[in-house]
């Protein structure tokens, strides 16, 4: 979670979260404990809601504007605080280099902060935490690099390492935990890299203290279960009363997108979800959305995003018990997708962006199997 953009961290933690998901809540509470300050959640809540009347085409260039523009200011800052550190000593470099990690991970911009890790595993000298930011960023900026054995090597170290000086609270063994099983995790899922994000899960959930976090990454087990696998047979209505099933899209490669009126990553999202869909649409590409707002005005709240953002594809509303399509492919967090091939088989999960135009366009390309 510490991983992913803090966009997505307001999404889950916001009151309104659906109490459907009570593992999810209780580590949303352990997290907001033991990591998001209140400059971070200040920064999380500044959150809009979608502006209404705004056409489609001028939504989707404000948006990827939005995103260049905010990924531009969030380099800089970075970069900037980064040669203030290295003309800093004492408590005060102390202070700016845990600004420098705290925003770079809330943000996902583990790469731009590696300069910034590199001088304090360099000069060492600093606190425990700090040295553990840095090794975490260290860390994923391996990853993001495809060096995921040499990063797993990594993880495995520095997780067995004794701590210098007094042994760590229970505290911060879960907060290390959790950011970096959290953080890893995903670029593991994004590289498709599935056995090694199985020995993550492993990993975390054997020496997590906590139980949130042993059943937030039991969790993330049971999706991993899913790939390779026939996707689970859904069925529903949209806000509408029509009939939705996904066995009406067999033969084509679909994309089950997971998604609430409430969630502003979701929206986020769209862009890159409507790109994917022209670009291989003709090639039997379709995408299904799975609706997981609750209470009586649901059906209008989801009529309304619909028209609102032109939203193309069908959307099936989940319910509960056995019609709970959440559970049924695991799913505790959103924005959430699963990519389901022509053989009807789950392919992958989470992709998102330009790891979603990849797995898609090497998916269309996969004739479907012979029965």
């Amino acid at each position: 979670m510490i991983g992913d953009k803090l966009w997505s961290a307001d999404c889950r933690l916001r009151k309104n979260c659906p109490a459907r998901f009570p593992a999810f809540r209780a580590l949303c509470a352990v997290l907001a404990t033991l990591w998001l300050g209140p400059a971070a959640m200040a920064l999380a809540q500044q959150t809009e809601r979608p502006v209404e009347g705004v056409q489609d085409d001028s939504l989707s260039r404000i948006i990827s504007d939005y995103q260049q523009q905010r990924a531009r200011l969030d380099r800089e800052r970075i970069e900037r605080l980064t040669r203030l550190a290295g003309s800093q000593k004492g408590g005060e470099a102390e202070l700016t280099y845990l600004e420098i990690f705290r925003f770079a991970i809330a943000v996902d911009r583990y790469a731009d902060a590696e300069p910034a890790a590199e001088q304090v595993i360099r000069t060492g000298g600093t606190s425990r935490e700090v040295e553990f930011l840095a090794q975490l960023v260290n860390l994923i900026g391996e990853a993001e690099r495809g060096d995921y054995d040499g990063s797993m090597r990594n993880l495995k170290a520095y997780l067995a390492a004794p701590a210098t000086g007094p042994t760590p609270a229970p505290q911060i063994q879960t907060r290390t935990l959790l950011t970096i099983g959290e953080a890893y995790f995903r670029r593991l899922v994004q590289g498709r890299k599935f056995d090694l994000a199985r020995e993550v899960c492993e990993l975390v959930a054997s020496k997590a203290e906590n139980a949130a976090v042993r059943e937030h990454f039991a969790g993330y087990q049971r999706r991993l279960a899913l790939v390779g696998r026939p996707a689970p047979a859904i069925q529903g209505v949209d806000a509408d009363g029509a009939d939705v099933r996904l066995k009406d899209l067999e033969g084509k490669v679909v994309l089950i997108v997971f998604w609430a009126t409430w969630c502003p990553p979701c929206v986020e999202k769209l862009p890159a979800l409507n790109r994917a869909l022209e670009a291989h649409e003709k090639d039997g590409f379709a995408i299904l959305g799975v609706n997981l707002d609750s209470g009586l005005d649901r059906d209008r709240l989801v009529r309304q995003f619909v028209v609102e953002f032109g939203v193309p594809w069908p959307n099936m509303l989940s319910g509960k018990d056995e019609h709970d399509i959440a559970s049924l492919y695991a799913v505790s967090e959103l924005p959430a997708n699963v990519l389901v091939g022509r053989d009807g088989k789950v392919v992958t999960f989470d992709q998102w962006d330009a790891n979603l135009m990849d797995a898609v366009t090497e998916a269309v390309k996969r004739p479907r199997a012979p029965r």
